[in-house]
């Protein structure tokens, strides 16, 4: 399945660009496109916004939330890089 969802990727490159502007560099840009869409941090972080202990369910413990939080810690990231959730913010 993956090796055919690429492969037309690949084929809409090639006709997307001219041959002579085709190079690796560009396609690896262009494929991050499909792969990793320019919206996904702001998902993320509307998920963080949205994000309460008991959407883990009824049986979830402590040390479940402080993962969850702790992996919105890491992947809420500003333009920049910077982290978008601050340590106070956790607690």
């Amino acid at each position: 399945m993956y090796t055919r969802m690429a492969l037309s990727w690949y084929n809409q490159y090639v006709m997307d660009k001219l041959e002579k502007e085709r190079n690796i560099y560009d396609l690896i840009l262009y494929l991050r496109k499909k792969v990793v869409p320019s919206i996904a941090a702001d998902l993320r972080w509307k998920e963080w916004e949205e994000y309460k202990h008991s959407k883990l369910g009824p049986n979830a413990s402590v040390n479940d939330h402080a993962q969850k939080c702790l992996e919105f810690y890491n992947d809420c990231l500003d333009k920049q890089g910077n982290k978008m959730i601050n340590m106070h913010a956790l607690k």
